[in-house]
């Protein structure tokens, strides 16, 4: 199933993304490097002419349908020394934390922590790497420190792609994510005047609650910024940088022992971490949960600074609704990797009762009938973010027809999808509906669906 957004077919579209401005350079992202084709990307990025090639961090990835990890964490491997043999020439590997581990972790000590993991695996495979991220966090006081830690580890100084804005604040209120976008941008921006990073601050279009942004919508942030940026050398000379800088050290600091706990137990266990393969399978195998449990930091901790979205997530959870769900079993996963909406359903859905048979992120469709058909579930909930709404939903209905099997089928999140006829991916509720699939605004109203409806 494509998602929404740009996909690159063959030999003509790299070559008219490459060529698309000669004002900027196109980053080779998203789904480029982490997955079993790694090797082709990468080298039709390098054709294309892009010198920042990513996204490490995705290596933690499932991709659908593929589940050899030594076959994709080699791709992976040898596509980083593609990048690495070409690095003389300012070819630069690229990672966005929050599309790895960093996305579960609880404490920021283990998000930075993992960047020297990251810079690890890169000095393995002879690459230079270029780290970026952000999008998780919307507090500018938090994301200011992070950052300059980050800055802080990067012993070769190599500018970042990219600090991200806030994607997880937004709300249908335009308005609104106008305020708190032009809030968090100016930090951004400020954080690097200060430090000269050569960082990149992307601000979030306005609409990103709402569907993939157009590109005028794209253009209308980044004007924005330009904006903001008039004012930020004299906010500068006004901001407490000495306060953050040693909020920063402390962080720092706990990044380092998280990375010497992870490499130290790894090599106890008898995995030699200058291997990368071996390295690289072993992170895989443990799991970001696993990780953080045996190497992070606890709420007991005098330095523990957990995480907004880990934040978010645990206030979200139901602690207070009376439905008596003890009767239900409930199969429940994302088709993506977005992790925060499935953790929170899976807490609430167990706070009242359920059963909760949880699949986890980038689930298969047939993952989750299988299991709905083997555990004798009453219900099947999905979570989505990836426009990939109606080909999942109508692929589901389709699989539980073939097994004679009915249950509740629920879906939430961004129910949008691309069309032919619309320049932007569409809501495709309506239709989800008319296949009888549900699709609940809210934990809320999924737990009070799951009380009253009927198979």
């Amino acid at each position: 199933m494509q998602e929404t957004g740009p996909v690159l077919w063959d030999d003509d579209d790299w070559r008219d993304w490459g060529s698309c401005t000669t004002m900027m350079q196109p980053q080779a992202g998203d789904n480029m490097i982490g997955g079993p084709a790694s090797i082709d990307n990468a080298i039709d990025a390098l054709k294309a002419g892009s010198t920042y090639v990513g996204c490490l961090s995705q290596m933690t990835w499932r991709w659908p349908y593929f589940d050899n990890d030594v076959a994709q964490m080699s791709a992976v491997i040898t596509a980083c020394g593609l990048l690495g043999a070409k690095s003389s020439e300012g070819v630069v590997l690229d990672s966005y934390l929050e599309d790895g581990y960093p996305a579960i972790f609880v404490d920021y000590g283990s998000l930075i922590g993992w960047s020297l993991i990251e810079r690890q695996i890169a000095r393995l495979c002879g690459a230079t790497i270029a780290i970026a991220w952000g999008g998780l966090t919307s507090d500018p006081i938090n994301k200011s420190i992070v950052s300059i830690a980050l800055d802080m580890l990067d012993p070769d100084h190599v500018p970042p792609t990219f600090v991200q804005g806030d994607t997880i604040s937004y709300t249908t209120d335009l308005e609104r994510n106008a305020a708190i976008c032009s809030e968090d941008t100016l930090f951004m921006l400020a954080v690097q005047h200060r430090y000269r990073t050569g960082s990149a601050a992307l601000p979030v279009p306005l609409t990103e609650n709402l569907r993939i942004p157009t590109a005028e919508e794209i253009v209308q942030v980044q004007v924005m910024a330009r904006e903001l940026e008039r004012r930020v050398p004299e906010i500068c000379d006004h901001v407490r940088w000495d306060v953050l800088e040693e909020r920063a050290t402390v962080l720092a600091h706990k990044g380092e022992q998280f990375y010497e706990r992870v490499m130290g137990a790894l090599q106890d266990d008898g995995v030699n971490v200058e291997d990368v393969l071996q390295l690289t399978v072993a992170l895989r195998r443990l799991g970001a949960d696993e990780i953080e449990r045996r190497f992070g930091f606890t709420a007991d901790d005098d330095h523990h600074r957990p995480t907004e979205l880990f934040a978010r997530a645990a206030a979200a959870v139901l602690t207070d609704h009376p439905a008596d769900l003890s009767e239900e079993v409930v199969v429940l996963g994302s088709t993506d990797v977005h992790v925060a909406a499935k953790n929170a359903l899976a807490a609430s859905l167990d706070k009242c009762g359920a059963k909760v048979i949880d699949c986890g992120v980038n689930c298969d469709p047939e993952d989750l009938v299988s299991a709905a058909c083997r555990d004798g579930a009453s219900a099947i909930v999905i979570t989505t973010h990836n426009g990939v709404a109606w080909s999942y939903g109508s692929q589901l209905v389709t699989l539980c027809e073939q097994e004679d099997r009915r249950f509740r089928l629920f879906m939430g999140g961004v129910l949008n999808e691309d069309s032919p006829d619309s320049p932007s991916p569409v809501d495709v509720t309506e239709k989800l509906n008319g296949l009888g699939i549900s699709t609940p605004l809210n934990i809320h109203t999924l737990i009070d669906a799951l009380t009253s409806s009927d198979l």
